[in-house]
């Protein structure tokens, strides 16, 4: 991850937003669906007893709901952003819960082969060169381990659409587009073997109508305009609605790779 991308990243999401999106998206989450798309992501595959790594925790809502479900998990974390690991390190201090701020996010503060699944649910659009990234991901897994992505993809590479532009101008966001035979390619450079790609538009839409619907419910509303503007909530209303209508017309990809190493 280059520097300047690093801070970038940053900037996009200072903890006035973050916030934000906690009411948008429930306490501690940092993406869409809440726990029925956590359920989703891990479909098929027990976390009981594995040591696992996050790539983004974000303000930390996804590995608090992992290490209820699965209390014998050993998760650790990684996040760019300092103020979220502060957040995330004193809200959630579970003592199987390891949050941690790397000094340099191209290289895994792990060894080799430490693994047993390694996961990042709707964070990776942020970065435009994945490849440093996966080629370390790759390292850390073990022989027998699991990688696995969920994340929002371009149908021709160059653009996400009309609607996922208006979203990302509103709320000041820089996303990439990357096609899923470009993700594919990324991925089989690194070494890893696909074996499976789950289109999920269909969850994807209905997880960001539910959002809308979630944010006209009287106390939500009453609670967003009390610590933000009508414009904001006026703002979110619409681009969510905008990311309902995008993945419903197939505008924009979401896709959950499951991939070995």
């Amino acid at each position: 991850m280059e520097g300047h991308t690093k801070e970038n990243l940053i900037e996009q999401y200072p903890m006035e937003y973050c916030h934000m999106l906690e009411l948008c998206y429930g306490e501690g989450m940092m993406s869409e669906g809440g726990r029925s798309a956590i359920d989703a992501l891990f479909d098929g595959i027990s976390l009981t007893g594995k040591r696992v790594l996050e790539i983004g925790f974000g303000l930390g809502g996804l590995a608090h709901y992992l290490s209820e479900k699965y209390p014998a998990i050993e998760y650790y974390g990684i996040e760019v952003n300092p103020k979220m690991h502060e957040y995330a390190s004193q809200k959630y201090p579970q003592k199987n819960l390891n949050f941690i701020l790397p000094e340099n996010p191209d290289i895994m503060p792990f060894e080799a082969d430490y693994f047993d699944v390694v996961f990042s649910k709707g964070v990776l659009v942020h970065l435009q060169d994945k490849q440093p990234l996966f080629n370390e991901l790759y390292r850390v897994l073990k022989s027998d381990g699991k990688f696995i992505i969920n994340d929002w993809l371009s149908p021709d590479g160059k653009s996400f659409g009309k609607r996922v532009d208006q979203m990302c101008e509103l709320e000041n966001l820089a996303l990439f587009p990357l096609s899923e035979a470009a993700y594919c390619s990324l991925l089989k450079k690194s070494g890893f073997q696909l074996i499976s790609i789950e289109d999920e538009n269909k969850a994807y839409a209905q997880y960001n109508d539910a959002i809308v619907q979630r944010l006209k419910q009287s106390d939500i509303k009453a609670t967003f305009l009390h610590n933000f503007t009508q414009k904001e909530y006026a703002d979110s209303v619409d681009a969510y609605g905008w990311i309902s209508e995008a993945f419903a017309n197939n505008e924009l990809l979401a896709r959950k790779f499951l991939c070995s190493k």
